[in-house]
């Protein structure tokens, strides 16, 4: 089993001065909020780079929450959490993998 982390798949990629918008969706009810408070995506960014993730496979499921990150205005990273089942599939743009913490 692969052990990797948000922040060697995601975080590393992205660099000092680009500009990163959040977009979270929570599929059952359709709720959607932008996040472009970089203090806000600091905090959000510190959370997530603590998480170690182990590799479980390739195939994605349909999650509870969709979270978009946008680069530079281009949406090419993100994630779907599975809520109460610590799965989530993540991709950067060039590949995918599901994991689970």
């Amino acid at each position: 089993m692969k052990f990797t982390s948000f922040k060697e798949v995601i975080l590393d990629k992205i660099k000092q001065d680009d500009l990163i918008t959040i977009d979270i969706e929570r599929y059952p009810d359709k709720a959607k909020v932008s996040i472009e408070d970089k203090i806000v995506v600091e905090k959000i960014w510190k959370t997530l780079s603590a998480i170690e993730l182990k590799q479980e496979g390739s195939r994605m499921r349909i999650g509870d929450y969709a979270v978009r990150i946008l680069v530079n205005n281009t949406g090419s990273r993100g994630m779907q959490l599975i809520k109460g089942n610590q799965y989530i599939w993540i991709h950067d743009g060039k590949k995918a993998m599901f994991i689970g913490s």
